[in-house]
Formats: structure tokens, sequence, C-alpha cells
């Protein structure tokens, strides 16, 4: 099969193509009440609300299975052939009203004897999913979900801040990438159903973070996104020491994702609701990303780089982040640092995951484990890790 990164890269280049797809594909026709048009020939669907179509293999594999859809209201149906998902090496775009949704064959990885798939669509002004499987139980598959691209005109990347919402809120594990050659795109893991959208607004640099700062375009990635914050009077600091606080703080901010932390004791020197840190330590302690030392977090020391890497790669494996690559990896070697036994036991397996996806290189064969990290490079190796691979994120 081949790799969900590669599937991405097929699906930007057809994003290259679109334009001339589209002037090829006759959208725009007066679709009545039953008819649906894929690719623009019209498939014949009951009268529904949302118009059914039942896909058949040949059907998917038009247009290298890219499938232009116009239906009544951009409300649609789609039944989809069961023998698909045990297929290898396939992936589907589905394009309706500006709002491509790549479909995997391995979607179904894990689920109960799946036999039969329905997807949903509205796509009037937002893209509603219903999404099931086998008759009417609903899909979610947080490891291997589908993912949406949603073209975004919002100017230079790194002065706005882009998110994909879910239902009205801003949506878990979705990257606004900004390509040159395909475009301003963004991207959005969908697990399940619901209401997605786009949206954006500007956003100012750091007063101390100009354009000729070597971190500039990293601390303004972050900055767009909401990751990183300010120390006040629109000021980064970022040549200031990161504490255990601000990298937590970051570090969740950037994995944006939602988990119940009910029953969770929090560290006794991270129990103060009012610190801007609370929500994301409690949360990075119940997913085990953090364990404290002598049963404290000690929030306000300036977190070494050993510990830094091992709670970002605490991350990939407790959220399953690279869960595809990891077999591979285990197989994999990497040059030891020349400052190897200087790094704590408990951080070596992480630190050597990290080396083998690329995210930590050190510094002339050293890793300097004890060493603490700036602000600004702090805000380098998140960005570093978003846009190294974006199925990372």
């Amino acid at each position: 099969m081949i790799s969900r990164h590669s599937a991405k890269r097929r699906c930007l280049s057809f994003f290259v193509c679109l334009t001339l797809v589209l002037s090829i594909v006759p959208l725009g026709l007066a679709a009545d009440a039953a008819t649906v048009y894929i690719n623009g020939s019209p498939y014949t669907a009951s009268n529904d609300t949302y118009p059914v179509v039942t896909l058949t293999a040949a059907d998917l594999q038009e247009l290298d299975s890219v499938l232009f859809i116009e239906a009544p209201n951009n409300r649609v149906s789609i039944n989809w052939p069961a023998n698909w998902f045990s297929a290898s090496d396939e992936v589907a775009v589905l394009f309706m009203n500006d709002y491509p949704l790549l479909i995997f064959d391995d979607m179904m990885t894990g689920l109960t004897t799946p036999t039969s798939f329905n997807i949903k669509m509205n796509a009037a002004s937002s893209l509603t999913l219903g999404m099931t499987y086998n008759g009417s139980k609903p899909w979610y598959n947080y490891q291997y979900p589908v993912l949406l691209f949603k073209s975004h005109d919002a100017g230079s990347a790194m002065q706005q801040r882009v998110v994909v919402t879910k239902d009205g809120k801003p949506w878990a594990r979705s990257l606004y990438q900004l390509d040159s050659k395909d475009g301003n795109n963004m991207e959005a893991k969908i697990y399940g159903g619901g209401t997605y959208g786009v949206s954006s607004s500007a956003v100012m640099p750091f007063s101390d973070v100009t354009t000729s700062h070597w971190a500039y375009k990293a601390v303004q990635f972050l900055n767009a996104r909401g990751i990183v914050g300010g120390v006040g009077k629109n000021q980064y600091a970022p040549s200031r020491q990161i504490t255990r606080a601000e990298f937590v703080t970051m570090l969740m901010r950037m994995l944006n994702i939602n988990v119940s932390t009910a029953g969770t004791t929090p560290f006794p020197d991270a129990a103060n609701t009012k610190e801007f840190y609370y929500s994301a330590a409690l949360a990075a302690k119940k997913l085990g990303i953090v364990g404290g030392s002598g049963g404290k977090f000690n929030p306000d020391a300036k977190i070494t780089r050993q510990d830094m890497f091992t709670m970002l790669a605490r991350a990939i494996v407790k959220l399953k982040i690279a869960n595809y690559m990891l077999p591979e990896l285990a197989y994999e070697t990497v040059a030891p640092f020349a400052d190897a036994n200087k790094i704590a036991s408990y951080a070596k397996p992480e630190i050597e995951l990290l080396a083998k996806l690329g995210i930590v290189n050190g510094s002339n064969g050293k890793v300097n484990p004890l060493a603490n990290t700036t602000r600004a490079e702090t805000a380098q190796l998140l960005a570093n890790f978003i846009n190294t691979d974006p199925d990372l994120y």
C-alpha cells in the first residue's frame, strides 16, 4: 500500500491540474432532484434529501479515482463498494463545491468486519459529513483518518491564523500549508462525522522578532496558529530560556487535542487553575506525556533538552501520530550521539525515535541533553516537527 504521505502528494498534484480538469468537466449543469453528476456523467439517484448514488469499482477508476461531484443543493449520499477497502494501493478524492476529501482504503482498519461504507456530504457553505459503515454504525477511526483539503486565500500564511473548525470549534490536528506551486491549502485529519469549515484572522508579528531574526518564520508560523504567545507588550523574548510550563503549553496547543481530565490529580505545584499552564500540564499528565520529578512538575524550572525531546516523543507515541511508521523505524539504526552517555535512561528511547524521524539531528554530533533551550530555538523545533512531514501532525 502506498503511504498516506505519498497519497497526499498525489492529491496535491491533482490540485495543480485542477483548473484544467474543471475546464473539461461540465460543472454547473442543471442537476434535477434525482440526478447526480460525477465527472460530468449523470447518475440516476433516488429522490431524497440526500440523493443516493451507489458507486462501482469502475467509477472509482475514472480519472485515477478523482470524482468531481455535482448534486442538487450540493448534497449527496454515496454508497461505497465494499471490496474497495480490501484492495491495496487505493486512494480516492471526492471533490464537491471546492471541498476535496481523500478516502483511503485503510480507513476501515481495526473496525469489526466492515462490509459497506456510506458517506453523506452537504457542501453548501461548510462541509457536513455523515459517515457510517455496516448499515448504521457511525464511522470513527483516530488511527486511520480521511483527509480534508480546502483551498483558502488568506494572503501570507505567517500573517494569518487559519484553522479548520468542527461544529463551530477549532478542530484538532489541522494544518495550514503554504505552497507556491500548489496554492494555499488547509489540510485536516477527519476522524468522524461533523460540520467542518475554515476560518482565519490577522495576526501581528512580535516587535522583538522582526523579519531579520533567524527564527522569524518559525515564531510567526506558530504565532499565527495560536501555538505560541508573547510575554507582554507584544514581545516574544526569543533569547530567554524556556520553562517547563511554557513548553508543555506550547506542545499541547500544537497537538490541539481534546482530552477529558476528569479524575486526574494535578501535580501539587501545578494545581492553581488560574495559571496559564494548568490545563496543558494536567492534560499532558493524563496522557502520560509528562511524569514529573519526585511527584512535582516544577513549572518554573528551565526545561532541559532531553526533557523537551522526551515530551515530544511521548506525544508521538501516545497519540499514534506516526503510528504507521513505527514498525519500520524499529529496524532502522542511527549513529549514537557523541554525548549519549549524558542522556538519562528515561530519555534515550525518545531521543532515538526523534533522531530516526529526522526531528532531532544534534549539533556537531552532540545532542546536549542537559542544556537549556531558548524560546526561539523551541519555536524552531516545533515548526520543524510540523513541517518535516505533515503525516506527523
